[in-house]
């Protein structure tokens, strides 16, 4: 039959079509778990990921995370922010359920990381490697 489709037949999809409904999902998935408090700011595509749980006074505020003297120093080794990731292991404004400033609760911390899908971690301070190691704690034994 013509221009009809049985239940569980797949729909042909084009490349294209599969990079934008990925693109699409990864999108609506970061906007949630910025509702939810979750800082981040960069390349979310990027394969490496620096969280930071020691945040300045600009940061603190609101501000872009690693654009103080961090992100100046990534760019003196010759990094752009185009070309990492910088998540937050502390939250920003959400919808409430975490308090501005404290540390992300593990599940939420492991789903933002899940998310981003990073080769590699870099933890700037003790506060993120604090955030890690209570996240993975599991799977450090």
């Amino acid at each position: 039959m013509v221009g009809t489709q049985t239940i569980g037949e797949r729909m042909p999809t084009s490349q294209s079509q599969k990079k934008e409904a990925i693109a699409q999902a990864t999108e609506q998935e970061l906007a949630s778990l910025a509702g939810r408090g979750v800082r981040i700011a960069g390349n979310a595509c990027s394969p490496i990921v620096l969280v930071k749980g020691d945040l300045d006074e600009a940061e603190r505020s609101g501000g872009e995370l690693a654009a103080g003297p961090d992100g100046a120093a990534l760019g003196a080794i010759g990094y752009a922010p185009e070309d990492f990731c910088v998540l937050a292991s502390v939250a920003g404004v959400g919808d409430g359920a975490v308090a501005v400033g404290e540390t992300l609760p593990c599940e939420l911390f492991r789903e933002a990381l899940e998310a981003l899908d990073p080769e590699a971690v870099l933890l700037l301070d003790n506060n993120a490697a604090d955030a890690m190691r209570e996240t993975y704690a599991d799977m450090l034994v």
